[in-house]
């Protein structure tokens, strides 16, 4: 039987690094394109594809997968190309597999708030109302455990009808493992019965996230078994439950697993082995160490080395010097451009900054060869092709929205009565900071009034500064018993951070609270001595409206608590802790801090000659804030008691009080009015109504500072 003519090499293939030219059959397009950065030539290649993907095969090859894996499928969804790209993320970073690892490591703990989290996730189908069980429970320290078996069986005796599975199946999972010792063999059937078992997992399975939950199920039993058998030969004792979880943690964290693909689509590959013959390639990334690898000789052994080694030992395998790798990614170069049969696409990235990135020189040679002049640019700023081009529904209606006729931002006067009614500043519930903030923008004073403030992460470091104040450390007597006191607040609000931080961001706060807690007591005790405060003379947990702070002062309402107040010797001292804390001493500074702080001095200034506000906070200084005559201060020890005299002449109550008249009368105006005309300044980097304000630096739109001359910006 005669062998079969499977056609001859085209012309690029014979001339590769060929020292004599030979002819053969072209290739019907072979293009070089660089673009601005990796994402935008992703997307050349997808919208090329576009054009042609009905009439031909495609493929994309990009030897990094890790860096361009995600902007591939990133562009691929915008531009609503199918792609087939197999990647492999960590482990963990499923949903699935966290909640089963959050699970068990809850069962080896002591504490039973510890399943918190994990109920927090929709798979484990735990109604809300049941996580407010760990908390009662945990109340009985010691048996904690027996209380929280018995809240889940009077819960199932007085509403028989209620789901209670997850939480009876985990209780009961949780004694047979504490039961006895086990081999790591047969810990890991333990685990393949524990999720087969579990309640939740046949609805799991079923879901829409069944291919990649069904993949991580997989990916955990498969590297837990695959380690068991040479951990059972090297340990040959059983190991408890909670060492057997602690070494999961370990596993887990270093393994990963593989995404579902598309059934269809261009595919996408990071080797040339993987190739098969289509019509359409294209070749992502083409820079030097990464296509071509470099070639460089091992650290240890030289190639001279290897070659010496080799020629002593004849009868191995010859060792593998740097030149058989370069071979080897010089074959895989041939692959790749035998595997096309009509175009053929390369394209690299712009190096960015001081990248010593260059391009493969693999490049040189297909451009000698198939007499390539002209290398197509992708900029960054090309968000769109021309009119025209556009063949993606995304990049159409990105064309028309860039293109079209812009409008103008509507007219921030407000025009409808009930509207202006919602919006007027009717001088109630002020807190003291939304003074500063009436100054600085109506727009944004107004918001945070009428606004539900929107959701933020939590500042759970920021919550160690509770501390003090829940201690009552103002008023303890010896500075022993206030360390005592604190380090106990501290270890209750660890515990209540415990079912939803990671031990290593508790391990964090608890060393820098119990940092603080040793500062605050020495700046306590020191701070006494120093300003001359008695502890008897305080009140603490106060706020206005409560003796002696006055709620109402210069028309305003105040509102919002303080730690305390302390009145003697005709002076009183108010006492706040706050994060940060007063430092500077610049005027403008200065000026900020008294419109912070106003409210206070005028809530205390009656019946006493001078008013302090003495601020602790989470940095290595307490403040004391003056507001008295010029040249007279407490004396200063030194910088973890610093005093700051915001007084601008005679440091009298008609003198603050003329100071807040004179710095908020336009702003008070406009906010009475029910008018909101934003006035953007520094303050918009934190503002957290930024976005819904039109002429914000953030997220409005520009503003022509030549308008109001007749001119243009441009």
């Amino acid at each position: 039987m005669s062998p079969n003519f499977v056609g001859e090499a085209n012309d690029l293939l014979k001339n590769l690094f060929a020292k004599t030219p030979s002819s053969g059959a072209r290739l019907n397009n072979v293009e070089v394109h660089v673009a601005g950065e990796p994402l935008a030539e992703c997307e050349w290649a997808l919208r090329h594809w576009l054009s042609c993907q009905e009439t031909e095969t495609g493929a994309i090859l990009v030897r990094d997968l890790d860096k361009y894996g995600s902007l591939l499928v990133a562009a691929a969804k915008r531009l609503k190309v199918p792609i087939q790209v197999r990647r492999r993320v960590p482990l963990l970073s499923n949903g699935f597999a966290k909640v089963t690892l959050q699970l068990l490591q809850a069962m080896a703990a002591n504490d039973v708030r510890e399943f918190a989290k994990p109920f927090s996730s929709s798979y484990t189908q735990v109604p809300a109302s049941q996580s407010e069980w760990l908390r009662e429970a945990h109340a009985h320290r010691g048996s904690e455990w027996q209380q929280l078996t018995e809240i889940v069986s009077k819960a199932k005796e007085s509403e028989p009808d209620g789901e209670y599975s997850t939480f009876e199946y985990l209780l009961k999972s949780r004694v047979e493992a504490k039961i006895e010792a086990k081999t790591y063999v047969a810990w890991h059937s333990y685990l393949r019965q524990f999720l087969e078992d579990a309640p939740w997992f046949a609805h799991l399975m079923g879901s829409r996230t069944e291919g990649r939950d069904q993949r991580a199920f997989t990916s955990m039993l498969s590297s837990a078994g695959q380690d068991a058998s040479l951990a059972d030969a090297y340990e040959k004792e059983p190991i408890s439950f909670e060492r057997w979880v602690r070494y999961l943690e370990k596993l887990w964290d270093s393994s990963d697993v593989s995404l579902p693909t598309e059934e269809e689509g261009i595919q996408v590959v990071s080797s040339p082995d993987q190739l098969g013959n289509t019509s359409q390639l294209y070749v992502l990334g083409m820079i030097e160490g990464s296509f071509p690898r470099r070639r460089s000789e091992d650290p240890i052994l030289t190639d001279e080395e290897k070659q010496l080694i080799s020629n002593h030992f004849i009868d191995s395998p010859r060792m593998e010097d740097s030149f058989a790798v370069a071979k080897r990614e010089r074959d895989l170069f041939y692959k790749v451009c035998a595997s096309t049969t009509s175009n053929l696409y390369f394209s690299y990235p712009m190096p960015e900054g001081e990248s010593d990135s260059i391009t493969a020189f693999y490049l040189q040679e297909v451009k000698r060869i198939c007499a390539v002049t002209h290398e197509e640019l992708h900029g960054r700023r090309v968000l769109v092709p021309d009119e025209g081009k556009c063949l993606s529904e995304s990049d159409i209606s990105l064309y028309k929205a860039l293109n079209g006729k812009k409008s103008e931002p509507p007219d921030n006067e407000l025009k409808h009565a009930d509207a202006i009614a919602v919006t007027t500043f009717d001088f109630t519930d002020v807190q003291p900071r939304q003074l500063r903030a009436l100054k600085e923008c109506n727009f944004r004073f107004t918001a945070e009034r009428t606004l539900p403030l929107p959701k933020a992460n939590r500042d759970y470091f920021g919550s160690v500064i509770r501390i003090p104040d829940r201690a009552g450390l103002l008023t303890i007597e010896t500075p022993e018993k206030a360390r005592q006191t604190l380090q106990e607040e501290a270890e209750k609000l660890i515990d209540d951070l415990r079912p939803q931080l990671q031990n290593w961001e508790l391990e964090l706060i608890e060393k820098g609270a119990m940092n603080l807690v040793s500062f605050w007591v020495q700046r306590e005790f020191e701070s006494r001595e120093l300003w001359k405060r008695n502890p008897s003379f305080t009140q603490i947990k106060g706020g206005f409206g409560t003796d002696p702070l006055l709620r109402e002062r210069f028309k305003y309402q105040f509102e919002g608590p303080v730690a305390g107040v302390t009145t003697e010797n005709g002076i009183r001292t108010v006492h706040l802790y706050r994060r940060n804390v007063p430092k500077e001493t610049k005027e403008e500074k200065r000026r900020q801090y008294l419109l912070d702080y106003a409210a206070y001095f005028s809530a205390a200034w009656h019946g006493v000659r001078e008013v302090r506000v003495e601020v602790e906070g989470m940095s290595d200084t307490r403040t004391l804030l003056l507001f008295c005559p010029d040249g007279y201060l407490p004396p200063r020890k030194d910088e973890m008691l610093l005093t700051i005299n915001l007084a601008i002449n005679d440091g009298s109550p008609a003198e603050l009080a003329e100071f807040v008249r004179s710095t908020l009368a336009a702003p008070k105006q406009l906010a009475i009015s029910g008018k909101m005309p934003p006035n953007p300044d520094e303050h918009c980097t934190f503002c957290s109504y930024s976005e819904l304000c039109r002429v914000s630096r953030i997220g409005g739109e520009d503003v022509d500072p030549f308008a109001d001359l007749g001119g243009t910006s441009e």
